[in-house]
């Protein structure tokens, strides 16, 4: 280990290692440092057509070779056979109430399918996070970092006249070393770490999606596609929806259900923070597990025979899964968006949102040094207004429940923002003008704004409801979102994608 670095970059998952190894390609030497150590257990691993351009760009624009056949489902899988993935041909919601089996009509009254890919080569993914943060840890001391498992900033100071960090670390029974670096860069997720250095504190009173998860990865889990009327109609204009971020629509929530190719489901009941105790033991949380399944007969069926396999200690479990921190940047750090806050899983954002981080700092510290803090204050300002549009469509489809009809509805506006968003990266993945998931655009906003103020006074499902929304988002509306022609199924919606 060197006395020196250009960076420190705390926490080792995907964002943080691949932004370390970004920076030491642009010669900077980079200390990459975790307090657990590889592989471990993480959630958060449905990918989106955005996140596939970024990680394409990110490859192209820094000479990560390695990197691009994670662009999308064929390469992948051609390229790095046994580096655990799934197939995501898009998204997929199906509507359950208490007590009954799903059932659908030819209109898809309960179910909705959005497909992201023209076919299985071109399609997203879902990553086994213990494998991919692995790998892409490797990857990054492969290039040149310096990377350390077990360890942990003991205590650290920044010297604004030097415009350097006086930093010890701690690893297990070593004795603390001592090193000086300009950047501290937090790549911590949700972990308040390095709060007694940055002097961030905790902010999201403010956010309005206040969700909870009980969680965990399964084997033995069945097709769920085969039991919805549509299937082979599915199957044959569309996608199997087994083959997707899959989205069970409870009254109050809902599962996610994510298929890997080597056997295991990742799946996870989301609802209310009210709705679930302040804490769980693990016994709580497995006879919690099967309460909830026990109410749904077609998820039950279809978990019928599943064994939980990870964590290693049982189910997880968040009461709070929406975070913020009151700050994104401050002298001598910066925060990748995943560190600064998070909202919700549905819709999958989490992992596009964090790879837009590391492409913004990569370029700030890649371009004209005296262009470095612009760049860097703009994107602490931009990624704060973007975890508020976040908020913003993602608790307006809660505010949707238990209309299922009201919720597919006010998902539009968070279709409209991703597909909107795709196309502006695809024609510049450097340049983006209405801001990520078109956080820019002002009128967009404002129209979400009014639709949520209306829903949480009147959640009357109506006819004329959908209308009206239909009309709110008519001028971004580019794929026939809420088309009644449509009948709720949305052939592929994505800008064209290259194959590595």
């Amino acid at each position: 280990m060197k006395p020196e670095y250009f960076a420190l970059v705390v926490g080792s998952g995907f964002s943080g290692s691949l932004l370390a190894w970004i920076l030491q390609k642009q010669g900077k030497d980079t200390l990459l440092i975790d307090q657990s150590t590889h592989p471990r257990f993480a959630i958060g691993e449905s990918s989106t057509p955005t996140a596939d351009f970024l990680i394409r760009h990110l490859a192209e624009r820094w000479g990560l070779r390695e990197l691009a056949p994670l662009a999308s489902f064929g390469p992948w899988q051609s390229h790095y056979p046994d580096l655990v993935c799934g197939k995501k041909r898009g998204f997929a919601y199906y509507s359950h109430t208490a007590g009954n089996s799903f059932t659908d009509d030819d209109l898809h009254a309960n179910s909705l399918l959005v497909a992201a890919s023209s076919d299985d080569a071109r399609s997203d993914t879902h990553w086994l996070r213990s494998d991919v943060d692995h790998w892409l840890f490797r990857q990054a001391v492969n290039s040149g970092t310096t990377g350390l498992e077990g360890t942990s900033i003991r205590n650290a100071t920044f010297d604004p006249v030097a415009s350097k960090w006086q930093c010890t670390l701690a690893n297990g029974d070593d004795p603390e070393t001592p090193i000086q670096f300009r950047w501290l860069i937090d790549a911590t997720g949700g972990s308040p770490g390095l709060r007694d250095w940055t002097g961030v504190r905790p902010n999201s009173d403010w956010m309005r999606t206040r969700t909870g998860a009980i969680f965990g990865h399964f084997r033995g889990v069945e097709d769920f596609a085969i039991q919805t009327p549509s299937y082979q109609e599915d199957l044959q204009n569309l996608f199997c929806g087994d083959d997707s971020a899959q989205h069970h629509v409870l009254e109050k929530g809902w599962l996610w259900a994510l298929r890997f190719c080597n056997g295991v489901t990742s799946l996870g009941f989301v609802l209310p923070e009210g709705c679930w105790p302040t804490s769980l033991t693990a016994e709580e949380r497995t006879t919690s597990w099967r309460t909830l399944v026990a109410r749904y007969p077609s998820i039950e069926r279809m978990l019928c025979s599943s064994e939980i396999v990870a964590p290693k200690s049982g189910l997880g479990f968040m009461r709070r899964l929406s975070r913020c921190n009151s700050s994104a940047m401050g002298k001598g750090w910066i925060s990748l968006p995943n560190a600064y806050g998070f909202v919700d899983p549905l819709h999958s954002s989490g992992i596009a949102h964090s790879l837009s981080g590391v492409a913004r700092i990569a370029e700030a510290f890649g371009g004209d040094e005296r262009c470095t803090l612009n760049l860097l204050n703009a994107y602490a300002e931009d990624v704060h207004e973007e975890l508020v549009w976040i908020d913003t469509f993602v608790a307006l489809c809660y505010q949707g429940l238990p209309s299922f009809n009201n919720f597919v509805a006010l998902a539009s506006y968070y279709f409209v923002s991703a597909i909107g968003f795709e196309q502006d990266v695809a024609l510049d993945p450097v340049h983006w003008p209405r801001g990520y998931m078109l956080a820019k655009d002002g009128s967009l906003r404002s129209q979400a704004e009014a639709m949520f103020k209306r829903v949480s006074e009147n959640k009357s499902d109506s006819k004329e409801l959908v209308e009206t929304i239909q009309r709110s988002i008519a001028p971004w509306n580019r794929v026939g979102l809420l088309d009644p022609r449509q009948r709720n199924r949305l052939a592929h919606t994505v800008a064209p994608k290259r194959i590595f």
